[in-house]
């Protein structure tokens, strides 16, 4: 009897928790063969130490990253699965090797850096294959436990990949569970066979000790369909109806759960989601989730109402599969896989009434209004929901209530409450007032309601206008238009403010600021851009308007210049805004495209969609609600969430990122290998070695984050050639083309699906240079150019040494020559004009006066030629190349020229004079061009003094030649008759000087200038070699 009553009471809880259960609305993935899958039977699902996970199929392997599926196909190949019918999950080594088991093919590896499989099958007995390999644990000593044959128990050693029979099970089973202590030392192994029998084995270090029994439950045999231990005494498992725990040591059977909705729990879904909670698949109403120690199912995963973003696509659930990451995998019975992550869900969906259930989008809220201790929603098409806070239905009006609850209409448009706490609603049919009961105010569509600061009511009729609701004495209500206010005009929302001021969205375009006080006159108009949707007040007096273009902020005194407009280009997610909702620092924002936070203090957005939990991303006005107790109700067109503003957890599973493809001038290589592991996966490589024409590089990357993976987002940075972190948004496919020769860092990562990034991946590039940009070519070359260097020198050199020789030579030549030619005109020529001129003072000895005078202009011209033979002789002769020679010559003329003069010559020579050799054009012309300018001074200039001043400074000779006459006209320099002046100027020219003429009534002065460096030119260009001595 005590039996039967705790068994009633516990059936009693069960029920009572599964009714009370919140319904969480999770971001529903789906996984099918047409986005790659082998098959849609899909039992085992792994997700290993790098990120990927693998999915078991019928004919093979699938590996997915969020992005495609890879296919590894049963048969015969290195890269291929051996044997059909994966039987296991995988275990992964501290090598990140993965080994699972097949049907027939035994144990397999998949070997991860060379991306290929091997196969340790057991010798088949005789004639009898060995088959239903199914691996249940890996422990720490590596050694691999293999159920074999559905009765063998083998440890499979994977390092030696040698078999060691470990016991056998009495009864045939397809799966075992093995339970472990805290070392991971192994405490017992169960298992089940078709009969529903349970087998239990203990290990100690001296013995295995077997019991295979039926369980029972208040005298009732159990069949068990799935099993999962718990520690190291308790197994939870299910039957067709209900969850049961035995307690091994009391060797008792509890029930906890009682599952009675349509259709039995699903046979292979029973799978732990934490350390305290169990997954339970169902066959029709979709997963449960049970706390094994607050004995209750705290939340449920519905199956599709139609949609599918947030349900699951069907309530059969073959199997489930909890990840390392917290996500969830179910096997849709051979049509794939539905995935999602609690904790990636926010909100709350709250539970609908069985009649509701699965009514879609008519379930669509219009407003939310808190009364007492409930939450009153209005809907589309349902009329009235009525919750208590928790999110429990509690009743419903609608058209067909009772006459003292019946609504108009079921379409109800807005919920009001006045400072008396009487419910205004108002529907497509007309205005109700609730107090207790029903009654209809007007039978006219009202489009909005407001309380004055006197306690009447302000409403906007669909009519047009404004008209004021008054309460007679006798509780009815008559109603009287507001004069001032264009009847034309529609209010489709009123407001009140803290300064009296009633605010109207008027047909949707401007927002009239309307003074009470005033008589209803309009002080104000504020025009805005798109469809107003809303009004409200909130933080430091601002006003903030909706519209269909964003997001309007203005200060109380509504001036314009203070508006400030948000949209989705500061972050919104959507330009159109239906409703507000102030909590604490953030204004909470409903949007055609989900839920916005912003922060007052930070200025950013935060948005929130179905991903997150929301039934619906489109929140309509009035569909905000900040319940007293700090609960935030979202009405959307598909239901009704909560929250907790200020408990909303951020979801930090983050995305491990990595390369899945590789592709080298725009082809997939088929020998691509890490150049210092020798790693064969491309997702394992971390060198990349590439020839000199291998220099455009494409890459694949995948986040490998699974609670959306649609929304990641990808960044990335190529050291020594991107400046900075590139953002690629959803784009994971990067592509560089005609990278140089060089050194890289390829650097990756990925965000998950709420924008928190994951770690930095880095892949090493070289690129080699081509042979003639590398060093030792570099070396080669400078060593010809060295070489070809050296050689020029040489030959330069040569040849200036042989034109030096030949210069040396011609030198030489020409001074012998010129000695000889002096030599023979003195010896010759010389002697020859010397006897002339004797002859011709002998003939003048004589006294004939004829002859007298033609003798005397034979000696006077014979006298003449000698002179300048002599001239000629000192220019030519080799002697006198030098600075001081010719300053003595000039000295010596202009002594011997003036001294039959009545002249005064003062000659002024340098005490020192550098030894410089001169050539002999040098001498020539400064010769030629001081004997002009004195020959003139002397003849024509009626001077009584002429001045001759030699300098040598600074490298510069200055010869100067001045007398005190009476000058000549400048422009003769210039003319037809001045040629002995153009002819000084022109022989300075011609050895790199300059002749200065200055002229005047007082005198005139002329300067011969030459620097050493022009008469070294001069000379070299001759061939007279250095001028020093």
């Amino acid at each position: 009897m005590f039996r039967k009553i705790v068994r009633t009471l516990i059936v009693t809880m069960c029920l009572h928790f599964t009714a009370s259960a919140q319904v969480i609305s999770p971001f529903v993935n789906h996984l099918t063969m047409a986005d790659g899958l082998l098959d849609g039977v899909n039992y085992y699902i792994t997700r290993d130490s790098k990120g990927f996970v693998w999915i078991s199929s019928l004919n093979g392997l699938n590996r997915y990253d969020g992005s495609e599926v890879r296919q590894y196909t049963a048969g015969n190949g290195s890269d291929e699965v051996k044997g059909q019918y994966v039987q296991s999950k995988m275990f992964e080594d501290e090598e990140g090797n993965l080994y699972f088991t097949t049907y027939a093919g035994g144990i397999n590896c998949y070997q991860r850096a060379t991306d290929t499989f091997e196969a340790w099958p057991l010798p088949d007995s005789g004639d009898i294959p060995v088959t239903g390999y199914h691996a249940f644990h890996l422990g720490k000593d590596k050694q691999l436990w293999v159920l074999v044959n559905n009765k063998n128990v083998y440890h499979f050693d994977i390092e030696t990949h040698k078999y060691t029979h470990r016991y056998d099970v009495p009864v045939e089973t397809y799966f075992c569970h093995l339970a472990t202590n805290a070392a991971g030392e192994p405490l017992f192994s169960v298992s089940n066979d078709d009969q529903g029998r349970l087998t239990l084995t203990h290990f100690t270090e001296e013995d295995t000790s077997q019991l295979t029994s039926i369980l029972s439950f208040n005298g009732t045999p159990l069949k068990i369909s799935r099993l999962r231990p718990d520690g190291d005494s308790l197994v939870w498992f299910t039957d067709r109806r209900s969850l049961y725990a035995y307690h091994i040591k009391e060797d008792r059977v509890i029930r906890h759960f009682v599952y009675n909705a349509s259709g039995p729990l699903t046979e292979d879904a029973l799978e732990f989601y934490n350390r305290d909670t169990l997954v339970l698949s169902t066959g029709a109403a979709g997963l449960y989730f049970f706390d094994c120690r607050r004995n209750q199912v705290v939340s449920k995963v519905l199956p599709t109402n139609g949609s599918t973003s947030n349900r699951l696509s069907s309530g059969t659930v073959c199997a489930v599969n909890v990840l390392n990451d917290g996500s969830v995998w179910c096997n849709i019975c051979t049509k794939g896989l539905d995935f999602f992550h609690p904790g990636k869900t926010k909100f709350t969906v709250v539970n609908m009434p069985e009649s509701l259930a699965g009514k879609g989008g008519s379930l669509a809220i219009t407003s939310l209004l808190e009364v007492g201790d409930e939450i009153w929603c209005s809907t589309k098409f349902q009329g009235i929901l009525v919750f208590d806070r928790q999110g429990n239905f509690k009743r419903q009006y609608h058209a067909n209530s009772p006459p003292a609850l019946r609504l108009p209409s079921n379409t109800v448009r807005l919920l009001f409450l006045d400072r008396k706490k009487r419910i205004w609603i108002l529907t497509n049919r007309g205005m109700s007032v609730f107090d207790g009961r029903m009654k209809l105010v007007r039978p006219d569509e009202i489009l909005s309601i407001c309380q004055l600061d006197d306690g009447n009511l302000v409403v906007g009729p669909r009519s047009g206008g404004l008209e004021l609701l008054v309460q007679a004495p006798g509780g009815s209500f008559t109603s009287s238009p507001v004069e001032n206010i264009d009847k034309k005009s529609h209010y489709v929302r009123l407001w009140m403010d803290n300064y009296g001021r009633l605010f109207g969205n008027r047909n949707l375009i401007v927002v009239d600021v309307i003074s009470v006080r005033d008589g209803f006159k309009i002080r104000q108009n504020i025009p805005l851009s798109g469809e107003v949707e809303f009004l409200q007040e909130a933080r430091a007096d601002k006003i903030w308007i909706g519209s269909s273009q964003g997001l309007s902020v203005f200060n109380a005194s509504l001036d314009t210049a203070s508006q400030h407009r948000f949209t989705r280009q500061n972050g919104l997610p959507s330009n159109v805004v239906y409703a507000l909702q102030q909590v604490g620092n953030a204004i909470w924002i409903s949007t055609d495209a989900g839920l916005s936070r912003f922060d007052l203090l930070k200025k950013t957005f935060t948005n929130y969609t179905t991903a997150d939990g929301l039934p619906s991303n489109i929140i309509e006005i009035g569909c905000l609600l900040l319940a007293s107790d700090g609960q935030l109700w979202i009405g959307t067109t598909d239901g009704i969430a909560m929250v907790n503003p200020a408990h909303i957890a951020e979801y930090r599973i983050p995305a491990l990122t990595a390369i899945t493809n590789i592709r080298i001038n725009d082809v997939v290589p088929g020998d691509l290998v890490c150049s210092r592991t020798g790693a064969r996966n491309v997702s394992e490589i971390k060198y990349l070695k590439l020839k000199p024409d291998e220099n455009t590089l494409s890459f694949s990357i995948a986040a490998l984050e699974y609670s959306n993976p649609g929304a990641s987002k990808f960044s990335y940075f190529m050291e020594g050639l991107d400046d900075d972190w590139i953002d690629a948004g959803n784009n994971n496919f990067i592509r560089y083309s005609k990278i140089p020769p060089g050194h890289y860092f390829f650097r990756y990562r990925a965000s998950n699906s709420e924008q928190t990034w994951g770690p930095v991946k880095t892949l090493e590039i070289f690129v080699e240079p081509p042979f003639y940009q590398t060093w030792p070519f570099y070396t080669l070359i400078g060593l010809v150019m060295a070489m070809l260097f050296w050689g020029v020198m040489w030959y330069r050199q040569r040849k200036r040494m042989e034109k030096e020789r030949l210069a040396t030579e011609q030198r030489a030549a020409l001074e012998a020559e010129r000695q000889r030619i002096a030599r023979d005109m003195h010896d010759d020529l010389g002697s020859s004009l010397s006897a002339l001129s004797l002859m011709t003072q002998i003939a003048l000895s004589r006294k004939n006066g004829d002859l007298r005078t033609d003798m005397e202009k034979i000696n006077k011209s014979a006298l003449e030629i000698g002179g300048k033979i002599r001239e000629v002789i000192w220019m030519v002769s080799a002697s006198n190349d030098s600075l001081s020679s010719l300053v003595s010559y000039l000295f010596s003329y202009t002594t011997k020229l003036s001294k039959d003069t009545n002249i005064e010559c003062d000659i002024s020579i340098p005490e020192n004079l550098p030894e410089i050799r001169l050539g002999s054009e040098v001498r020539r012309n400064l010769y030629l061009c001081f004997k002009e300018a004195v020959n003139n001074a002397l003849k024509y200039a009626n001077a009584t003094t002429l001045t001759i001043d030699i300098a040598f400074a600074k490298n510069t000779l200055r010869i100067t030649v001045s007398d005190d006459g009476n000058g000549f006209d400048p422009t003769l320099i210039h003319s037809s008759s001045g040629n002995g002046l153009r002819n000084m100027q022109e022989r300075m020219r011609q050895i790199g000087g300059s002749c200065d003429i200055v002229t005047g009534p007082a005198g005139t002065t002329i300067s011969f200038i030459v620097s050493m460096d022009k008469m070294i030119e001069v000379r070299s260009g001759v061939g007279n070699g250095d001028l020093r001595n």
